[in-house]
């Protein structure tokens, strides 16, 4: 399960990602990244307390830690290394290269610094 969620969370956000930067430039790329890392801590406290989580702040540490190197990453990615010339496909690949670093390191960091697994 949390494979798919994975899977579907590298899709989409490497999609929108590299879409703001073509349709807005870096300012809409940073605001999709802000936007997306509000969206997981909202998410997050509404299903640790449907979930009667016993420790929501946990949780909270724990989905973060994993997923906000995956928006931080690619976002940093893009608005560094990417030309102005580069097409919608290069975009796409380098971002989808960036969600997948970025969330090999956040389960890096999960199991080595937070001890969780």
């Amino acid at each position: 399960m949390v494979l798919s969620g994975a899977l579907v969370f590298v899709v989409a956000y490497a999609v929108a990602a590299a879409w703001a930067l073509s349709s807005g430039g870096p300012r809409r790329l940073w605001l999709t990244g802000a936007a997306t890392l509000v969206f997981i801590a909202v998410a997050t406290f509404l299903l640790g307390r449907h979930f009667a989580v016993p420790s929501p702040s946990r949780l909270f540490l724990v989905m973060m830690a994993f997923t906000a190197p995956g928006v931080v990453v690619p976002t940093v990615l893009l608005s560094v290394a990417s030309s102005p010339r580069a097409g919608w496909a290069e975009r796409l690949a380098m971002a989808g290269l960036g969600v997948c670093v970025g969330l090999l390191g956040g389960l890096v960091l999960v199991v080595r610094g937070l001890g969780a697994w």
